[in-house]
């Protein structure tokens, strides 16, 4: 069994990477202006509201899109971490991850 400090400070360190960190920020800025919201998710639960609000009709997509754009960051934060690549247009991430 997973002690529960170790799974609260999990979640805390998976907020910050997927939400928090300068790249989080970016991508869901540049998902948040295609989508015309004027405000972000800080966390996993504030992006099933924020997906909510700013897509509410299509609801049976907010855990595939919300999980994707989780991944993405995800992906290209161990890239940046263990591969030593860098990261010059947050946008490209987006870019690469749709097509």
């Amino acid at each position: 069994m997973i002690h529960p400090v170790i799974s609260v400070v999990k979640l805390k360190l998976s907020t910050i990477f997927l939400f928090q960190c300068s790249v989080a920020k970016a991508v869901w800025a540049i998902i948040a202006l295609s989508l015309g919201a004027n405000n972000i998710p800080k966390s996993l639960e504030q992006a099933w509201v924020w997906c909510e609000k700013w897509l509410p009709l299509a609801k049976k997509y907010h855990t595939l899109g919300i999980a994707e754009v989780c991944w993405a960051i995800w992906k290209t934060r161990n890239k940046i971490c263990f591969e030593g690549k860098t990261i010059h247009d947050p946008l490209l991430l987006c870019v690469m991850r749709v097509s």
